[in-house]
């Protein structure tokens, strides 16, 4: 910090990843070096350590930070289908942490009205868009079905939402 402090980002950044190295579950402190790495342009090297932070943290604010950071970053549409396939995986495997349910819903809400856009159109696009919420719809049936549940209502009215626009 001391480096970061003194305005000495590569300095601060070597510091921070040599701690992570010895002490790799620092998921606080991966956030962190992953947000002096988009300060530093470092796209590519703070998207892999936000989806490390996402997969493995287990305080679920944490979580829910990196993956708001990750979609800022505005990734591209293959890179999107890549976190949410992940984040399917992470919903599935861990039902008992509805974290990754909410993580999914964020990311559908950025993801899914863009395809949509796509598909109400009359270009070849549209029909790989349809394609897509189709394939949307089977990948995230259960996730967003768990949602519907859910004791928080806006979570079970996007839920309600995103499976009206992906064909469920």
């Amino acid at each position: 910090d001391l480096y970061r402090a003194q305005s000495d980002l590569p300095r601060a950044l070597a510091s921070y990843e040599r701690a992570l190295a010895l002490e790799p579950t620092r998921f606080g402190l991966a956030w962190r070096v992953a947000q002096h790495e988009l300060a530093a342009g470092r796209i590519a090297a703070a998207e892999r350590r936000l989806r490390a932070v996402i997969a493995g943290s287990q305080d679920d604010e944490l979580v829910m930070r990196a993956l708001r950071s990750a979609l800022q970053l505005r990734l591209s549409e293959p890179r999107l289908f890549e976190l949410e396939r992940e984040l399917v995986s992470l919903a599935l495997a861990s039902p008992p942490r509805p974290v990754y349910r909410r993580a999914l819903l964020e990311l559908y809400a950025v993801l899914v009205p863009a395809l949509s856009e796509h598909a109400r159109g009359q270009l070849p696009e549209a029909n790989s868009a349809r394609s897509e919420l189709a394939a949307i719809g089977r990948r995230a049936a259960k996730p967003l079905l768990e949602a519907l549940a859910d004791r928080d209502l806006s979570q079970a009215r996007q839920s309600i939402a995103l499976l009206a626009e992906v064909g469920n």
